[in-house]
């Protein structure tokens, strides 16, 4: 899928910024790889700048942006906190 990708006009902060939201929202001071690929899509998808053969093809930069996320495996390092995927309790 990253053929059909012309230009990335995307900001960095964007995503950080929603993944920071949903860490928040999940009772979490920390944001996790899954919390990234949790809102790349809607925070890159639109940023996208496609090939011409891409909208030929009517393939979306939403598509294009969910196909490379998946792609990419969650780094697994020992410095990660350990996450069970339950809300914190407040």
């Amino acid at each position: 899928m990253i053929r059909f990708i012309r230009l990335l006009a995307a900001s960095v902060g964007a995503l950080l910024t929603c993944a920071r939201a949903l860490a928040v929202i999940d009772g979490r001071d920390f944001v996790t790889p899954d919390d990234v690929k949790a809102v790349a899509v809607a925070a890159l998808g639109h940023r996208l700048v496609l090939r011409p053969e891409t909208y030929l093809r009517r393939i979306s930069g939403d598509e294009v942006a969910r196909a490379v996320i998946e792609a990419i495996p969650v780094p697994a390092t020992a410095a990660m906190p350990v996450y069970d995927g339950r809300r914190a309790e407040r």
